[in-house]
């Protein structure tokens, strides 16, 4: 039972980080872009 709670778990984190770095590159392409036209 705890095996399957942290592998959800760390599915949960990774998926996290994964949008977050997705916001972090929008952030970033849209700073760009402003700066490139």
């Amino acid at each position: 039972v705890v095996d399957i709670f942290r592998k959800k778990e760390n599915d949960a984190a990774i998926k996290i980080q994964s949008w977050f770095r997705g916001c972090q590159v929008r952030a970033y392409i849209r700073i760009i872009s402003k700066y490139w036209y």
